[in-house]
This record gives structure tokens, sequence and C-alpha cells, in this order.
């Protein structure tokens, strides 16, 4: 998926002493239509980050302010997420641990990968894909050490796909199931607590691939409100 126009932002803009949520709105010249007010569009995209549901937000919004379509709250949404994204600086990182966890399109199992730098707690890379495969953990790696200026340690499970990967990119591992790896556990619930809303399965009848544009969607969201919020992060 080709994203055009990203604005990207540091992690130290994203502090809540830094960052007012109207101004970062208004920079990132998000919204070009006006039928509806900029607030309310701002107020509902902040909205589906803490809530995750356009149903609720919808009926919710259009009680308190101006009646607002979920297919408008979509758009606010996706605009958002295509004209954002969080940038790091790649560093030396001595250890980070890695992990997968299974989402739902359609019914359909898709995988989530993440990766954290296990001493500062930073979100270095996470990917999407529909099977779990040395393949696909191969380009999440890949991913990840763009965010390395050297070859750290990486703490993972005894999934067999991280295996050949590991020693195709001469990655050290320590499988490790939990102590140190828990942060990235902690994640997970994060996300869950999240997607629960709709029983993490990502509704959409246009077919899996969309799907898992929805799914970047979301964790694009996800990764601000980490580094705003702080989501375990300060």
């Amino acid at each position: 998926m080709g994203l055009k126009c990203i604005n990207w932002l540091h992690c130290d803009q994203l502090r809540p002493h830094n960052l007012n949520i109207f101004e970062l709105f208004k920079n990132l010249k998000i919204f070009k239509r006006n039928k509806k007010s900029f607030e309310l569009k701002v107020l509902a995209t902040i909205d589906y980050i803490f809530s995750g549901s356009y149903r609720k937000i919808s009926k919710k919004l259009s009680i308190i302010f101006e009646p607002i379509s979920k297919s408008t709250i979509f758009d606010c949404v996706r605009a958002f997420s295509t004209r954002m994204a969080i940038a790091l600086e790649p560093e030396r990182r001595d250890l980070i641990a890695v992990d997968e966890t299974c989402l739902k399109i359609q019914g359909k199992n898709v995988w989530l990968w993440t990766a954290i730098d296990v001493v500062t707690k930073e979100l270095i890379g996470y990917h999407t894909s529909l099977s779990r495969t040395g393949l696909e953990c191969l380009i999440f790696m890949r991913k990840v050490l763009k965010m390395c200026l050297n070859k750290p340690l990486v703490l993972a499970d005894g999934g067999p796909w991280y295996n050949w990967v590991f020693d195709h990119l001469g990655l050290n591992k320590q499988r490790m199931t939990f102590g140190m790896r828990s942060h990235i556990e902690n994640i997970f619930k994060l996300v869950k607590d999240r997607t629960k809303i709709f029983s993490n399965n990502f509704g959409t009848n246009k077919g899996m691939n969309r799907g898992l544009v929805c799914v970047e969607y979301f964790m694009k969201l996800f990764v601000f409100w980490y580094y705003f919020l702080g989501g375990g992060y300060v």
C-alpha cells in the first residue's frame, strides 16, 4: 500500500506537554472537505483511538453535537492514518523482543507481528500478514532491523518460523516465554482491549486485502496512542 504525503512525527513531538491535538490536525492538513466541523472530525478520530467502534462513536457524537455517520468517521480515521506516521531514529539496541498474535478479518486468522526495545520500551516495528510463515517473519525482521544500528540479542518464543530467519540474518536468539518479554504481551493486551469491541474481528465486505488495510489504519492510530498517552511507554 503506497502512502503519499506522510507527515513524520518524532516521538518527542508527541509528549502531552508538547502536543496540542487540534494544532496537530491543522498542521497535517488532514481534512479537505468541510461539511462537518473541524472540531467534530478531530473528536471522532481521537474517540476511535480509544473506543474503536464507529457505530458507538456515531451514536454518541450525533447526540452530543451534530449527526455524523459511520462512513464519515471512517473517512476521518483513514485520512489521519494515511497522513501521519511516527518517526523513530535507528539506534544501537542491545536487547529486543519479538512476538506475534492472532487477529481476524471476516472470521479468518491474520497475524500481527510486533517488536519492542526491551530497554526503552519503544515499539520499533510491526507487520500484518495473512499467514505465519518464515517468509513473513523475514519481512517483519528486516523492518525491525532498519531501526537498529547493530544486530541486537532477540528474545522470542519457540515459534519455528523464527529459527531459520535468525540464522539467515545472523541474529542471536534467546528463547524466553515470560520475564523480559512480558512487555510485548502487554502491548498485545492493549491492542486487544480495543479490538475486543468488535470481537477482534475486522469486518469488511471488500476482501482480505482491504481488511489488511483496515488493520494498518488501526495500528497507526494505536502507535500514535501508545506514544502520546504512554500506554506503558512513559
